[in-house]
């Protein structure tokens, strides 16, 4: 977890050699910190003539936290005492909180202090318990159990989807982007310490991305809507990756619907065809349910950090809204992987289930 607070804060000390060092080198690191707090689902609040709270989650920090921490959750696995691992982990979060909460409220404003303290450390904890898992878990079958694996399956592969279709949406505005660059005006140092601070908002943006693919599109600060059917939106911060918004999408909008549809259908399918997901029509019907129902949850549980303030006033409100996201791809994930199981036939053979069980030792 010290590379993305490494890379803020060199991104920071860069900008701030970059502009003459004008700034206090404490405020400036102390800005970089704030970037990772949010990184992690805490409400940081900005010093101006009328205080605001930035409620955002920048997900590209927690993405390396959860990575990273999935992989000593891994290693923690193969050690005597894994639960001592598992704290000393923690701890470490905890105490990197702490300081980093020093340097960004120095001030007096900055990170909300109780969030800054628990939620990065709670953020890491669920990964090393993630990584923990797979050398433990018992080996199961039943709807339950593919529902779960094909609803994870599906939101991937629709977060997938709306990471392509960024991408894309960057391609065919670059000139927008570049644009937007240039009216900045922040120098190579500045243009460094922007770069770095929308890669951290980038992940942020696929999960806006992928709220569009469902239907429910995002909004841009009050009275917007960037959606499949078009984008209406006001006056925006000078961020270059806005430049890529999407304005007349015409039949590829309603195209772009089909992606959490495909995926469910081909979840069904894939569960179908292993046998994960049952062999009668009432254990179709239960994973197809079930797919549904854990796909609409973990993107809505996205949806919903990704969702906030990026400012006062009208930028109070930016992002989707999760509960239309969460049963939007709930219903079309869940109907298509319904589909997808009911006009597959299950391979002759073992399931996936049994094969793991054989593999633990389990009786069948």
């Amino acid at each position: 977890m010290a590379i993305p607070v490494g890379i803020l804060v060199l991104a920071a000390l860069v900008a701030w050699a970059g502009l003459g060092a004008t700034a206090s080198w404490r405020a400036v690191v102390g800005a970089a910190a704030d970037v990772w707090f949010l990184g992690h689902g805490v409400d940081v609040v900005v010093p101006a003539d009328q205080p605001f709270a930035l409620t955002v989650t920048f997900l590209g920090p927690a993405l390396v936290t959860v990575l990273t921490g999935v992989r000593a959750g891994r290693r923690a696995g193969a050690t005597a005492v894994p639960a001592l691992a598992l704290a000393a982990g923690v701890a470490v979060v905890v105490l990197v909180s702490v300081l980093l909460l020093l340097l960004a409220r120095a001030d007096g404003a900055g990170p909300a202090p109780v969030q800054a303290v628990l939620l990065p450390a709670a953020v890491y904890g669920v990964a090393l318990l993630v990584g923990l898992l797979p050398g433990r878990r018992p080996a199961l079958r039943g709807p339950l159990v593919a529902g779960l694996r094909g609803g994870t399956g599906a939101a991937l592969v629709v977060l997938a989807g709306g990471a392509v279709g960024v991408v894309a949406a960057l391609a065919v505005h670059l000139t927008a982007v570049v644009g937007l660059y240039e009216s900045v005006h922040a120098g190579i140092a500045g243009g460094l310490a922007l770069t770095v601070l929308q890669i951290a908002l980038m992940p942020t943006v696929v999960v806006w991305a992928a709220a569009w693919l469902t239907g429910a599109g995002f909004l841009l600060g009050t009275g917007s809507s960037v959606g499949p059917v078009g984008t209406t939106v006001g006056p925006q911060p000078s961020l270059p990756v806005l430049g890529a918004l999407p304005q007349h999408v015409g039949a590829f909008g309603l195209a772009g619907v089909l992606v959490p549809v495909l995926a469910g259908f081909g979840v069904g399918i894939a569960l179908r065809i292993r046998g994960d997901g049952g062999r009668s029509g009432l254990q179709v019907l239960a994973t197809g349910i079930l797919t549904g129902v854990v796909a609409g949850l973990l993107l809505a549980g996205l949806a919903a950090a990704a969702s906030g303030a990026i400012g006062p006033g009208r930028l109070a409100e930016v992002g989707p809204d999760a509960l239309q996201v969460g049963w939007r791809a709930a219903a079309e994930v869940g109907l298509a992987a319904l589909l997808g199981g009911a006009v597959t036939r299950p391979r002759a053979g073992r399931s996936t289930a049994d094969r793991e069980r054989e593999r633990a030792g389990a009786p069948r």
